[in-house]
C-alpha cells in the first residue's frame, strides 16, 4: 500500500510539473548511473532527462534492492544535499521517490519510479546505440542480453546474432518501437521453451498491453495447435529504459511452435554451398513466364528464391501469412488478389511456391463460389479446416479486429493432405476498438458485426499495384456467408462461451498486476488517449460477449445484399434474430473511376455498402432489391421495412437500362 501511494504521488507530481509529450533523452552524459542488480555492469541504468522540464528520472526494475544501489558518477552529485560516491553502494534511494539533485552548478528534480511484478531484460548492442536500427528497421546489429528476475540474474550476457526493428503500423506511427531478436543458440526465456527468434512487442497502442494478452489467453482455450506465449518485461537497451514490453514467441515452425516440417532446412541441405540470405528472387507470372528482376506481384504470380537444387519431397509443411501488401519476400498473390507471404519456407524454391500457390488458388475458388465448390468439384471445407477457422473467426469478431481477413492472419498446411488450418493467432493491438473508426465504419459498437458484414478491402491489379479491379471481402466474410460454416461457429461458441465470460475479469486482474510497470512506461512515453480507461475496456468486452450470444444463437440471422453475378455482396452489420425488422439500405451508383479516386486519396479498405454494390456498367441504374436473383420474387426499395424470416436472407440488386 505504501509503495502504491508513493507511486500515485509521484505520478501526480509529474503531471503537474511538466508535459509528458516533451520528454527526450539528454544529448550529453548523465549525472550518474546505477547497477540495478548487484555489481553486474550489464544491468547498468542511466538517468533519463526531460530537458524541457529540468527533470531527471531513475527507472528501476522490480528486483532492485533500493537500500544498496551501486552508483557510477564521474562528477560530484548531491541528492537532497548528500553526496554520492562513485562505485559505492548507497541507501539514499531506499525510500525516496522524489528528490532535489545538484549536478555541477544546477539543480534538477529527480523522480525515482520502480516497477513491480515483471522481470527485466537488459540488451547492449555492439555499437552502443539504437540509432542505426531506428533509422532502418531491417538493419541488424549483434548484441548481448541479460535477464533479471526473482532478485537475481537468470540469463547473463547471452549473445544475440542480431537485434532489428519489426512491425508495420506500430513501427511507422509510434515513437516506442518494437524489435526482433535472434540468439546465436536456442535459448529458453521465462520457461516458454528454447528458440532462437523472439519478438519484443512495444504495445504502443492504447491498452494493447491488456488487449493482446486477453486475446492470446482466450486462444489457448480454443482448437489451435499452438498459441504464442508471452511475458511482460521492463526493457533496457544500452542502459536506457525503453518501457514496458512483451517478449513473445514468434509465429514460426519447428519444435514447440507450429509443429510442421521446416522446408528451409531441406532447401539448405539440397544446396549445401549456398547461403539463403544472399539468394536472388525470381517472379513466376500467372502465364508461367519467369522474371528474374524484382517487381510487384500480380494475381496468379509468385515469388521464389533462386535455389539451384530442389529437395526431393516438397509436399511438406507450409506456414502462410495473409497480408494486405507485397512484402517483397517469397510468397504469392492469389487469383482474386490476396497477398500471401511464406513464413516457412522463408526462402521457397520455385516449385514450393508454385505448389502452395496452386493449392490456395483451388481453395479460394471453392470458398468464393456460390455453392462452395471449385471446378474440380471439391468443397471449400476440403481445404479450410472448419473448426480452426471458426475459432479464428470467433476470436477476431469478438475482439472487433479491424485487420481481420486481410492481414496478420496465419494459417498452415501440415506435411500430409491439402487441408489448411488457421493459426497461430497473432496481432491484436488494434482491437476492442472503444474509440476507433475506420473509413466511415465505427468499430465502437459492441452490438454490431464487423467481420461477417463489413470487412472488405480493395483489390488492385495494376503493374504498379495501383489499378482498381474490384472490392474483395475478407476470407472470414466469405466463410461466414456459408450457412454450414455459421453452424460450426454456433456450435463452437456454445462450447467456448463460458471462457469468454471470464475474459473481462482476467483483463482487470492483469491491469492491476501491471500497474507499477505501466506507470513507469507512461512516464517514459506519455499515455495514448484512452490508455488508462480499463473500466471502459472491460465493459466493452462484457457487452461484446452478450451481443455474440445472440448473433451465434440458433435463431441468429444474416441479411445479405448481393449485386448479382458475383460482383460483390454486403450484409447488415446490426445483429439480427429471426423476426427482427430492418429498414433496407440503398446503393449509390459509384463508378469504378470514383472508387479509384478514393484509393488514390488513401482509402485502402472499403467497407460501405455503396462502394460494394455497383452497377454492371455505367449504362445501368439501381432498380431495387428482390428476393430472387432473376427478379421474380418480392421487390423492395431502400428504406422499406423488411422482416427477417429465416437465418439466411439474400436480397438481390436489380438493374435496369438508363
Amino acid at each position: 500500500m505504501k509503495k502504491a501511494v508513493c507511486l500515485l504521488l509521484c505520478a501526480l507530481f509529474l503531471t503537474a510539473l511538466f508535459s509528458l509529450s516533451g520528454c527526450r533523452k539528454a544529448d550529453g552524459g548523465v549525472p550518474f548511473s546505477v547497477l540495478a542488480v548487484g555489481n553486474d555492469p550489464d544491468t547498468r541504468i542511466d538517468l533519463w532527462l526531460d530537458a524541457s522540464a529540468n527533470v531527471y528520472y531513475l527507472f528501476l526494475p522490480a528486483d532492485t534492492d533500493r537500500s544498496a544501489l551501486t552508483v557510477l558518477c564521474g562528477n560530484r552529485v548531491e541528492i537532497d544535499g548528500a553526496a554520492l560516491t562513485d562505485g559505492e553502494a548507497t541507501d539514499l534511494f531506499a525510500e525516496k521517490n522524489a528528490a532535489v539533485m545538484r549536478f555541477g552548478d544546477r539543480e534538477y528534480s529527480l523522480i525515482v519510479s520502480q516497477s513491480a511484478n515483471v522481470p527485466a531484460i537488459f540488451i547492449r548492442t555492439e555499437s552502443g546505440s539504437l540509432d542505426a536500427i531506428r533509422a532502418d528497421k531491417d538493419h541488424k546489429e549483434s548484441a548481448v542480453m541479460t535477464v533479471c528476475e526473482n532478485g537475481g540474474t537468470t540469463l547473463s550476457a547471452a549473445h544475440l546474432a542480431y537485434m532489428k526493428g519489426r512491425g508495420g503500423s506500430t513501427w511507422l506511427n509510434y515513437e516506442k518501437k518494437p524489435y526482433n531478436i535472434k540468439f546465436e543458440e536456442k535459448t529458453d526465456l521465462f520457461g516458454m521453451g528454447s528458440a532462437k527468434k523472439w519478438a519484443l512487442l512495444a504495445d504502443a497502442q492504447p491498452l494493447a498491453r491488456i488487449k493482446e494478452p486477453a486475446a492470446l489467453d482466450l486462444a489457448r482455450e480454443m482448437s489451435f495447435a499452438y498459441t504464442p506465449e508471452y511475458r511482460h518485461v521492463d526493457l533496457y537497451v544500452n542502459s536506457e529504459y525503453l518501457g514496458l514490453y512483451r517478449v513473445c514467441e514468434k509465429a514460426e515452425v519447428g519444435g514447440q511452435r507450429t509443429d510442421i516440417p521446416d522446408l528451409d532446412d531441406a532447401n539448405a541441405a539440397a544446396n549445401p554451398d549456398v547461403k539463403s540470405a544472399g539468394l536472388a528472387y525470381e517472379i513466376v507470372r500467372a502465364d508461367g513466364t519467369v522474371d528474374t528482376a524484382e517487381g510487384t506481384l500480380l494475381p496468379g504470380g509468385r515469388r521464389a528464391a533462386a535455389w539451384e537444387n530442389e529437395p526431393a519431397d516438397i509436399a511438406k509443411g507450409y506456414l502462410l501469412e495473409l497480408t494486405d501488401h507485397d512484402g517483397g519476400g517469397c510468397g504469392f498473390r492469389s487469383p482474386r488478389g490476396f497477398h500471401i507471404e511464406l513464413t516457412s519456407p522463408e526462402y521457397a524454391t520455385r516449385n514450393e511456391a508454385s505448389l502452395i500457390a496452386s493449392l490456395y488458388a483451388d481453395a479460394e475458388e471453392a470458398l468464393f463460389s456460390p455453392d462452395g465448390r471449385n471446378a474440380k468439384g471439391k468443397y471449400y471445407t476440403d481445404y479450410f479446416d472448419p473448426v480452426s477457422f471458426a475459432d479464428m473467426y470467433i476470436l477476431r469478431e469478438y475482439t472487433l479486429d479491424h485487420d481481420a481477413g486481410n492481414r496478420s492472419i496465419f494459417f498452415y498446411k501440415p506435411a500430409d493432405g491439402e487441408t489448411l488450418y488457421a493459426g497461430p493467432v497473432w496481432d491484436f493491438n488494434a482491437t476492442f476498438a472503444l474509440d476507433y473508426t475506420t473509413l466511415g465504419t465505427s468499430l465502437n459498437d459492441p452490438a454490431a458485426l464487423w467481420i461477417a458484414a463489413n470487412c472488405y478491402f480493395s483489390e488492385t491489379t495494376g503493374t504498379d499495384g495501383a489499378g482498381l479491379d474490384g472490392i474483395l471481402p475478407s476470407l472470414f466474410t466469405a466463410l461466414y456467408r456459408h450457412e454450414d460454416f455459421r453452424a460450426v461457429v454456433a456450435a463452437r461458441w456454445a462450447e467456448l462461451s463460458p471462457r469468454f465470460d471470464e475474459a473481462a475479469d482476467k483483463a482487470s486482474a492483469l491491469n492491476k498486476n501491471l500497474r507499477a510497470a505501466s506507470l513507469a512506461d507512461r512516464l517514459r512515453w506519455g499515455a495514448p488517449v484512452g490508455d488508462t480507461d480499463v473500466a471502459a475496456l472491460t465493459e466493452f468486452m462484457t457487452a461484446r460477449k452478450a451481443a455474440l450470444d445472440i448473433a451465434f444463437s440458433a435463431d441468429g440471422a444474416m441479411l445479405y445484399y448481393d449485386a448479382g453475378a458475383g460482383e460483390g455482396f454486403a450484409a447488415e452489420s446490426k445483429i439480427l434474430r429471426v423476426g427482427d425488422p430492418v429498414a433496407l439500405r440503398g446503393v449509390l451508383e459509384e463508378t469504378q473511376e470514383q472508387l479509384r479516386a478514393e484509393i488514390e486519396n488513401g482509402v485502402s479498405v472499403l467497407s460501405r455498402i455503396d462502394t460494394l454494390i455497383t452497377p454492371p456498367s455505367d449504362d445501368y441504374e439501381f432498380a431495387g432489391w428482390n428476393t430472387k436473383p432473376d427478379g421474380s420474387g418480392e421487390t423492395y426499395q431502400p428504406g422499406d421495412g423488411f422482416t427477417v424470416t429465416q437465418t439466411t436472407t439474400v436480397l438481390w440488386a436489380q438493374w435496369k437500362k438508363k
